[in-house]
């Protein structure tokens, strides 16, 4: 039993926090009432404290619930057919693309103008050494990057356009991608710093450069093969030899969670995965594409069955994207691709991990940035609306309309992932036509996480604002958060 003042309080249902934490939020937001906060705050915290854990309590997710469900025969039945398997209408399909709206096609084919002023940057075997000679990795990763958005750039030109003037600069893209020996950055290569063509490694960005290709394979599969037939199958022989093979073959990538000395993942597995989906679908024989996607959902029960039920990203909110973002590209990949037979969007872990995204919010600008997350908020309102129609959340909605539909979305302006940016333009108008709002949560509590958050009035930034932070320090991305705090009046942090 603890007084405070005249009132007692029984901890029987306290946050969970381990022995040597127990009752650090709640001495924090004593502390600052003290000497911050007035009554109305005060009384609300007291009650949140003593909420019973067990009113949060969601079914946890099975260890095999996809891999199981979804055998390699059920795989085989129910996938539908690479030959005519359409996630997107074809480029072909002039009566979808000459609708998407005018300030799309302006923005994409003016971007594609510009690259065609400039030259290729050329990558150096010094420039990759820089990692493991002086730590410096912007140096290389700066062209990776670029050279990968221009690809995206004048592939998005050429679908909103189809006149063929993008092409060519297209066609050079790539074949400067094909010829790279590693598709990754090296900070994420194992090793001497050069890397080995013997033995090809998947880390995110080799992942994410084989679903660039994909979509380039998808819709630009007639227009190579019209200026020279082995342009498609070297960019099949480098898919196979990079990516499929390699993702089949092995079980030790520390991010499948497939080792038993590494059972715990983070956002590289739903990330990386996502991206193998894309690629299977595209390019892997009818033979391995069930095996394949088969293992990919054994690597999501991975990182899912020991994700926290209330759905806390305990990488922070910067990672939310890639972690529980990811996993809906997943998602998404697995119902197109079965005709809406695999359909987890109404789990109520997914649905928690969803929402996080708002409940991490102090204000339109700034985040409860514990663990590896910037103060300031940075979201794709494409991604965060869409993943909130799947689970039938306005709210979320409204959420992920207000960060898309403000100026310069930097999301949607330096973005190369081809998935999500058709996806959004697929939804941009019903998106403009929302508006859009920030929601802002008056109390959240995550007992799994052990994240505490309340705030004097829902969706107001004038009163008082308090998150803190309990659990343990290991956590993927974790800062030694434990015990930490964020203090806010009138949207100013403290």
């Amino acid at each position: 039993m603890i007084r405070v003042n005249t009132i007692e309080l029984k901890f029987i249902h306290f946050i969970n926090f381990s022995d040597d934490l127990q009752g650090i939020a709640y001495l924090v937001g004593r502390l600052l009432i003290f000497h911050f906060m007035k009554k109305q705050l005060y009384r609300l915290l007291l009650v949140f404290f003593i909420i019973p854990t067990s009113l949060f309590t969601q079914t946890a997710w099975n260890a095999y619930e996809l891999n199981a469900n979804h055998t390699t025969d059920w795989l085989e039945k129910n996938l539908i057919p690479k030959t005519t398997y359409e996630p997107f209408p074809a480029k072909s399909n002039r009566i979808f693309w000459d609708a998407v709206p005018t300030e799309i096609r302006t923005e994409w084919i003016e971007k594609a103008e510009n690259v065609l002023k400039d030259d290729w940057k050329a990558f150096s075997i010094i420039q990759f050494m820089d990692y493991v000679r002086n730590g410096n990795r912007t140096h290389y990763e700066a062209t990776l990057y670029e050279r990968r958005i221009r690809v995206t750039t004048l592939l998005l030109a050429e679908l909103l356009e189809n006149k063929g003037r993008f092409t060519d600069e297209l066609l050079n893209g790539v074949w400067l991608i094909l010829e790279e020996t590693y598709w990754g950055v090296p900070a994420h290569l194992p090793g001497t710093g050069i890397p080995n063509a013997e033995d090809p490694i998947i880390d995110l960005f080799a992942a994410q450069t084989g679903q660039l290709l994909s979509w380039v394979y998808y819709f630009m599969q007639e227009d190579l093969d019209d200026i020279n037939p082995l342009i498609n199958r070297r960019i099949q022989l480098e898919m196979n030899r990079k990516l499929l093979n390699p993702y089949l073959l092995r079980s030790d990538f520390w991010w499948m969670g497939l080792r038993a000395d590494r059972a715990i993942v983070n956002n590289w597995n739903p990330w990386i995965n996502s991206n193998i989906l894309t690629a299977a679908l595209f390019f892997a024989p009818e033979t391995h594409r069930s095996a394949i996607i088969n293992k990919v959902l054994l690597s999501l029960d991975r990182f899912l069955a020991p994700y926290p039920n209330d759905g806390g990203c305990d990488e922070g909110p910067g990672y939310w994207g890639h972690a529980a973002g990811s996993l809906f590209d997943c998602l998404e990949h697995l119902h197109s691709a079965t005709a809406g037979k695999i359909d987890y969007y109404q789990h109520p872990l997914i649905k928690n991990m969803a929402t996080y995204v708002y409940k991490a919010s102090i204000t339109p600008e700034f985040t409860v940035n514990f663990a590896d997350a910037a103060a300031k908020a940075n979201f794709s309102g494409g991604l965060v609306y869409r993943f909130g129609e799947r689970i039938q959340d306005k709210d979320m909605m409204a959420f992920g309309a207000y960060y898309y539909n403000r100026p310069n979305d930097i999301k949607r302006s330096q973005s190369w992932d081809v998935f999500r940016l058709l996806s959004d333009m697929s939804k941009h108008q019903a998106i403009r036509k929302l508006g859009g709002n920030p929601i802002l949560t008056k109390d959240v509590w995550l007992p799994n996480l052990q994240v505490m958050a309340a705030r004097s009035q829902a969706n107001d930034t004038k009163g008082y604002y308090l998150a803190a932070k309990g659990g343990h320090n290991n956590e993927s991305h974790n800062h030694n958060d434990v015990g930490q705090f964020i203090f806010s009046k009138m949207g100013n942090r403290f």
